[in-house]
């Protein structure tokens, strides 16, 4: 809806967002928490984390893509995801996310 993913509503474990979605908020994954494996995220503009993190509490969640257009990126997006792997450039993240982050890996994409 005008850029903003209101929520994902498919049965996919990995998933691709559609160029249109520019905005992804903390409710935009809800439905899928438990069973999303995988979410590229195009060309995404911004995460808003709300309450909880975007992609938080995803116990499933192995791979979130962070596309150059995203351009900060904080720990508490990822709350609770014990096996993700964030791909993500370095100028992205906030200065405290390699030491907050709880996820499995984090993979900078410049380096």
């Amino acid at each position: 809806e005008h850029g903003l993913l209101r929520g994902y509503y498919g049965s996919d474990k990995d998933i691709t967002l559609p160029y249109a979605a520019r905005i992804i908020t903390s409710s935009s994954f809800e439905r899928c928490r438990l069973f999303v494996e995988s979410i590229n995220l195009k060309n995404a503009g911004k995460i808003i984390a709300g309450r909880f993190g975007a992609f938080s509490n995803c116990p499933n969640l192995k791979t979130v893509r962070i596309p150059e257009t995203v351009k900060e990126v904080t720990p508490d997006m990822f709350y609770n995801c014990p096996n993700l792997t964030v791909y993500v450039r370095r100028s992205q993240v906030s200065a405290d996310f390699e030491e907050r982050f709880t996820g499995k890996d984090i993979i900078y994409l410049d380096e």
